[in-house]
């Protein structure tokens, strides 16, 4: 007769003893299947072969294989290249796979000698063996960038300074004055550049003073104007600068600054022929159609004049003049 008041199987004790000690079994006798397979571990490299230049970086992929279920640390070294190649391993991200694709990064340095070099890839597996693959690497030297020819740049022209006159000496300057009791002296001085004229006067009422300089009309001509500079003091009067013909009456032609004598630094004047009027004698200047012909002239002149209707202050002053040249076009 059945006892029916027997357990089942699975809520006896001594059943679950039994489980526990076949489990313990088969785990001290290593017979869990995966340990008993050792890793089948290999390192690719594809392409085989890559070329860079000196100082270049070159990336190529590398393929790890494995079994699955493992994670293999992998070190990856490079031998066999010459000194100034560095060869850097990217491992994957994420978990354990039977074969991953990750880069491997070649520096070559700028003073890598060209050539080609045999880099051997080495990674150790969990089989504790070492694996490695060829990598042919060809270095390239760097290209050398000619050196530009430099684009010749003109230089600008000189400037130039045709000089009519420096002033550095009172030598072929003559001196005249009216007949109303004014005096005049002359005589060489430091001026702006090297020496200068200066003029000493005492002026009358109406009265006038000057200084004359024979000239070849040549050295007015290809030019537009003359320029030349001045400063002075004492009463302010009138400066004229002539241009006398040598022709019978002596033509002439001028050009004036009221009250201008007084100035305390250079005072530089530019003055285009253009600006010339014909101013004796009358007949003469109608002759000649008051226009300026530089062949006729042949004496350059300075006046210092009183003009009381101009403003103008009789009475002593000196003016400094130097340096008289030709304006270019």
């Amino acid at each position: 007769m059945a006892n029916e008041n027997r357990k089942p199987w699975y809520k006896d004790l001594r059943y679950w003893a039994i489980i526990a000690t076949v489990v313990a079994a088969i785990i001290s006798s290593s017979i869990w299947i995966p340990n008993n397979h050792p890793p089948d571990f290999s390192i690719a490299i594809d392409p085989m072969h890559g070329a860079v230049q000196q100082g270049g970086v070159i990336t190529t992929a590398i393929t790890i294989k494995g079994i699955q279920g493992y994670e293999y640390p992998v070190s990856l070294s490079s031998t066999g290249q010459p000194s100034g190649v560095v060869v850097t391993f990217v491992p994957p991200i994420g978990g354990p796979t039977p074969s991953y694709t990750s880069t491997v990064t070649i520096n070559v340095d700028s003073s890598v000698p060209a050539g080609v070099y045999t880099t051997i890839i080495k990674g150790t597996g969990a089989d504790g063996k070492e694996h490695s693959c060829n990598y042919i690497l060809t270095v390239n030297p760097m290209p050398v960038t000619p050196t530009p020819t430099p684009t010749p740049v003109a230089a600008p022209p000189p400037t130039i300074i045709l000089i009519i006159d420096t002033m550095d000496s009172t030598s072929g300057w003559k001196t005249y004055k009216d007949d109303k009791g004014s005096s005049i002296n002359i005589q060489s001085i430091l001026g702006r550049t090297d020496n200068a004229i200066e003029i000493f006067y005492d002026l009358k009422e109406w009265g006038w003073i000057g200084i004359s300089k024979k000239i070849n009309p040549e050295i007015l001509s290809e030019k537009k104007g003359i320029k030349f500079f001045y400063k002075g003091s004492g009463e302010p009067n009138t400066i004229e600068f002539k241009l006398v013909y040598g022709d019978v009456g002596g033509t002439t032609f001028g050009v004036l600054w009221n009250r201008a004598t007084v100035a305390d630094n250079w005072v530089s004047i530019e003055v285009p022929y253009s600006h010339f009027d014909c101013w004796w004698p009358e007949d003469n200047c109608l002759r000649y159609g008051n226009k300026l012909d530089l062949k006729n002239v042949r004496k350059i002149e300075f006046a210092i004049s009183n003009k009381p209707e101009d403003g103008d202050v009789y009475g002593s002053g000196k003016v400094i003049i130097d340096d008289i040249q030709g304006i270019m076009p």
